[in-house]
């Protein structure tokens, strides 16, 4: 892959997908006006390109933009994992060693490591210095806060998921927190909890 982008991943896969439709979810298909708190939603026409913020949000899908020389007109609100790269080097700041490399990592729990989820941007690789909760849902703060990429309530909570044993669930927003995102993970991250904010308190701790 050249480039490392963090949606890579969307022309990787393009032969397979083939279709925007299937990069969407139901529940976040529009686009997000711009990236306060009090956007609007707004539509858009399939492969077309639109004037509106490339972000998404927990009801609005993001653009893919140009990956690898590809100019893509396309949306999404599905995005990877970004640690499930066979990395050749660091990349924005997640450690090459971290990666997983592989799709079946031995010594590792494979049900517990997130490939495919809900998001509102292209693509993450959560660790402890990039873990802080989103202030509202569907915060964006930049694309280095790495978890808030993730972390919203878009379906009763939490968000849908699939995981390196193939296996497909909802993940509850706090359990996200809970899950082995790279191959560093216990000693990165191990038992740390994070102060909730507000919008947050009432999800049920997992």
């Amino acid at each position: 892959m050249s480039g490392w982008w963090r949606g890579e991943w969307v022309a990787s896969l393009e032969k397979f997908w083939r279709k925007q439709d299937i990069l969407l979810c139901p529940s976040a298909k529009l686009a997000r006006s711009n990236r306060s708190p009090n956007y609007t939603l707004k539509p858009v026409d399939k492969y077309k390109r639109d004037s509106w913020d490339a972000v998404g949000s927990w009801n609005a899908s993001f653009k893919h933009g140009g990956i690898s020389g590809q100019s893509i007109p396309t949306r999404a609100s599905y995005g990877n994992n970004n640690w499930l790269y066979n990395a050749p080097r660091d990349i924005q700041g997640r450690s090459k060693d971290w990666h997983w490399r592989t799709i079946n990592p031995s010594g590792h729990d494979l049900n517990q490591i997130p490939m495919f989820m809900d998001m509102m941007w292209r693509g993450g690789g959560p660790m402890k210095s990039r873990m802080a909760p989103p202030q509202y849902n569907g915060e964006w703060s930049g694309y280095g806060e790495e978890m808030k990429h993730f972390a919203m309530d878009r379906h009763n909570g939490g968000i849908q998921g699939v995981f390196m044993d193939h296996s497909a669930r909802h993940v509850p927003i706090k359990k996200l927190w809970k899950l082995q995102w790279h191959k560093n993970w216990q000693r990165d991250y191990g038992g740390y909890k994070p102060a909730w904010p507000r919008w947050m308190a009432g999800f049920p701790e997992h």
